[in-house]
């Protein structure tokens, strides 16, 4: 029996860090597997298609917020000085890192903070700024961002009302927000995030910085668990 053999070609390509390079795979006349970033004939199969640059002259924003449309909309704020305090005082019931979901117990990345409070409490943003979005966002319920205007945007969300309106300013201590429970959420509690560009800074205002969210920690608190609050609301949380 006649044995085949296959040849694998790999071209590499380097190009200036303008270009925009996507990779075709195609079988020559010799039966030779060959990749290119300029197919010339038809056949070829797109097997890697290369990430455009990010456009110049825009903020650089966390992928699961850009659908808020804050991307478009500058800061203008001046510079604030933040004190790294949370937004509001209460329990914390989940922290920033992967966690089993309260709701499905599906493992998946938990952005921010969550501090359980009793519905209708005062939430106040941590610094000075401007409001780039007030409104109901899926899982988020009600949702409110501050644009600082150092590259710093912070988000509260599961709101039972927003007291602000896009491109309000706040000075860091009148409310924006009563907490609640909109959204995807088990109980009354602010769901908070803190993000300078698409770096995720949320922990550090945890008064013992980041190492509380650590994979270590979260491993050993991350059963759930039922908590009666003060108020009488039942709620969710994987920190005892």
């Amino acid at each position: 029996m006649r044995k085949s053999t296959l040849i694998i070609a790999a071209l590499v390509i380097v190009l200036p860090r303008e270009g925009v390079a996507d990779i075709y795979r195609y079988v020559d006349e010799e039966g030779v597997v060959c990749f290119t970033d300029a197919p010339g004939k038809s056949g070829a199969t797109l097997v890697m298609k290369e990430r455009p640059a990010p456009r110049r002259g825009r903020r650089s924003i966390p992928g699961h917020l850009a659908a808020t449309g804050i991307g478009e909309k500058p800061s203008q704020a001046s510079s604030p000085t933040f004190s790294p305090t949370l937004p509001v005082h209460g329990r914390i019931s989940s922290l920033v890192g992967l966690r089993h979901d309260p709701i499905n117990g599906n493992l998946r990345e938990h952005h921010g903070i969550d501090i359980a409070i009793a519905e209708g409490t005062a939430v106040r943003p941590v610094a000075p700024g401007r409001v780039v979005f007030a409104g109901l966002r899926g899982g988020y319920g009600n949702m409110v961002i501050v644009d600082h205007g150092d590259g710093t945007i912070t988000l509260y969300a599961h709101n039972s009302v927003n007291l602000v309106a896009e491109n309000d300013s706040v000075d860091g201590t009148s409310p924006i927000a009563l907490s609640g429970s909109t959204g995807r959420s088990t109980g009354p509690h602010l769901h908070f995030e803190a993000w300078r560009g698409e770096t995720n800074i949320t922990s550090t205002f945890l008064a013992g910085g980041p190492s509380m969210g650590s994979a270590s920690n979260r491993r050993k608190v991350d059963a759930i668990r039922r908590i009666v609050q003060a108020d009488g609301t039942l709620y969710l949380s994987n920190i005892h």
